[in-house]
């Protein structure tokens, strides 16, 4: 991806895109953004109007596949073993030696 791809995907701006792609993209946004609830999302009537019942489906199944791997992508980032601990970008853990843990 460009980095003007990568802009526009973070502006979402309507001029930027298609407008059925710009709703789409809005909807996966708003998804993530409100943990599934999207009931007061301003533009949901008209992703209704414009994407099929089945369209939908197809769209919320993206969103949830691509929610999950970028959550376990995520994990794997963190991965203890991967990186010393003094390269962690990571919260430190308060060390048991002081007694913290407890």
């Amino acid at each position: 991806m460009t980095k003007q791809e990568i802009e526009n995907l973070i502006t979402l701006r309507k001029e930027n895109f298609d407008y059925r792609e710009w709703l789409a993209l809005s909807f996966a946004r708003e998804w993530i953004f409100n943990n599934g609830n999207i009931s007061e999302w301003v533009n949901l009537n008209e992703y209704k109007k414009v994407y099929s019942l089945q369209e939908r489906k197809y769209i919320l199944k993206l969103v949830k596949m691509m929610d999950f791997f970028n959550c376990a992508g995520n994990i794997f980032i963190r991965i203890p073993w991967k990186y010393s601990v003094e390269r962690s970008i990571s919260c430190s853990l308060p060390s048991s030696e002081n007694g913290d843990l407890k």
